[in-house]
C-alpha cells in the first residue's frame, strides 16, 4: 500500500551570518589565489553583531589587506548600517563602514606542511585533513537535486536578484526559506511528488510604510520612494518570488505549485460560506457573488458513505481548491447536488487548512437509497 510522507528543506540567503562568513572565507582565498596559484589557505570566519573575525593558517607570497578585503565582501551583500540598539528598524545589523574587523592568522602549521606538501612531488602530496562525505543524485530534477532544495535554494537566489536590482529594495540581507513536499511511496520503493505542502519564507526587511529608499539603499539618487505596507510586501515577495520560482524557474508541474502559491499570506477561502451552527446549508441555491460560480464535489466519508459537498467560490482559485478536493467539479446549475439525488442536507464542513481552504455544505443521498 502507498505511503504518504513530508519532506522538507532549507536553504538560506546571502545575508544570513553563516553565509555572510562562507563568503569572507571565500573572498580571502580568492584574495590570495589571485597573487600566489601555490598558496596555502585554512581561513574561517565568525560573525557577531557589528563584528566580523577571520582566523586560521594561511602560507602566501600575496600581500593582503585582510581588513579590506573583509569590509568589501560585506558591502557585496549588502550589509551598511550597524545601530547598537535592540529596538532600532534602521539597523541592518553589519555595517560595512565601522563594522570591527579582527585578524588572527599565521602561517601555516611546520606540522602540516611536513605532511601535506614540503619535500613532497606532485603525485605524493598530502592531505591538510580528513573527512567522509556522502552524498547522491536524484532525477527528480533535471540538476539531479532534490526538489525540496532546489525550490528552497531558489527562492533565497531570487530573493537575493530582486532586492539588488531595486524590484523590492525594501527587502534586507538575511533570509530563510523552506520548501514541504508531500510525496507518496509507491509499493516499488519510488516516491513521486504530489503537492508543495507548505512555503516558509522568513526575511529581513525595512520599517513597513515608513523607510525611504534613499536612506534604505546606499547610494540610490533616484525618485524618493517609501517602503510598501506588510500586506503589501508579502504579496510582492508571492508575485515576484515565489510564483517566478515555482512556475517559471523550477518547472514544477502546476499542480503541485497551486497548494504553495501564496499559502501563507492570501486568504481564499470562500467568502460567502462558513461552517454553519444553526443546521442551515449556507451555500445553497444560486451564489449572491457575481464574481463566484457553483463548484460541487462527490466521495466518501472516512466511514465510507457517500456524500455531495457545494461551495461558492472565485474561479481563479478552482486549481488551488482542487489540490485538496480532487473531485471538485464546476457545477451547471445552482443545486448540483440535488440533481444527483443528494437531497438531504447533513452539515457544513471545511476542506483544507488555514488560509488555503474552502467550505462546503455537504448533502447526503435519502435514507434507503441504493448507490451502484
Amino acid at each position: 500500500m502507498a505511503e504518504v510522507f513530508s519532506f522538507g528543506s532549507e536553504s538560506t540567503t546571502e545575508g544570513h551570518p553563516d553565509k555572510l562568513c562562507d563568503q569572507v572565507s571565500d573572498a580571502v582565498l580568492d584574495a590570495c589565489l589571485s597573487e600566489d596559484p601555490k598558496c596555502k589557505v585554512a581561513c574561517e570566519s565568525a560573525s557577531k553583531d557589528n563584528m566580523v573575525m577571520v582566523f586560521g593558517e594561511i602560507t602566501t607570497s600575496a600581500k593582503l589587506n585582510y581588513d579590506q578585503i573583509v569590509r568589501k565582501a560585506v558591502k557585496g551583500i549588502g550589509y551598511d548600517s550597524y545601530e547598537d540598539k535592540l529596538d532600532t528598524v534602521d539597523s541592518k545589523g553589519v555595517s560595512d563602514k565601522t563594522c570591527e574587523v579582527l585578524v588572527r592568522i599565521n602561517k601555516q602549521s611546520p606540522d602540516i606542511a611536513g605532511g601535506v606538501h614540503v619535500g613532497k612531488d606532485e603525485m605524493d602530496v598530502g592531505a591538510g585533513d580528513q573527512g567522509i562525505m556522502f552524498g547522491y543524485a536524484s532525477d527528480e530534477t533535471e540538476v539531479c537535486m532534490p526538489l525540496t532544495i532546489l525550490i528552497a535554494t531558489r527562492l533565497g537566489k531570487k530573493l537575493t536578484d530582486v532586492r539588488k536590482d531595486g524590484s523590492l529594495w525594501w527587502l534586507r540581507p538575511d533570509g530563510k526559506t523552506q520548501v514541504t513536499i508531500e510525496y507518496k511511496q509507491n509499493d516499488d520503493g519510488s516516491v513521486e511528488p504530489l503537492k508543495i505542502h507548505t512555503v516558509v519564507i522568513s526575511t529581513q526587511h525595512a520599517e513597513p510604510s515608513k523607510a525611504k529608499r534613499s536612506k534604505e539603499c546606499e547610494g540610490y539618487k533616484g525618485p524618493e520612494m517609501t517602503a510598501p505596507t506588510m500586506e503589501m510586501m508579502n504579496e510582492a515577495i508571492e508575485k515576484d518570488a515565489i510564483d517566478e520560482v515555482c512556475s517559471k524557474q523550477t518547472k514544477v508541474p502546476a499542480k503541485l505549485c497551486q497548494a504553495a502559491l501564496t499559502k501563507v499570506w492570501n486568504s481564499l477561502a470562500t467568502k460567502e460560506c462558513s461552517p454553519s451552527s444553526t443546521k442551515a446549508p449556507c451555500c445553497q441555491n444560486h451564489c449572491a457573488d457575481p464574481s463566484q460560480a457553483k463548484y460541487y464535489s462527490i466521495a466518501k466519508s472516512m466511514h465510507g458513505v457517500p456524500h455531495c459537498g457545494e461551495a461558492c467560490m472565485d474561479p481563479k482559485n478552482f486549481k488551488l481548491f482542487h489540490v485538496f478536493e480532487p473531485n471538485l467539479t464546476k457545477a451547471e446549475n445552482d443545486s448540483p447536488c440535488k440533481e444527483f439525488g443528494y437531497t438531504e442536507y447533513d452539515s457544513t464542513a471545511t476542506h483544507g487548512a488555514g488560509p488555503i481552504s474552502m467550505t462546503l455544505d455537504l448533502y447526503d443521498l435519502p435514507k434507503f437509497s441504493i448507490v451502484v
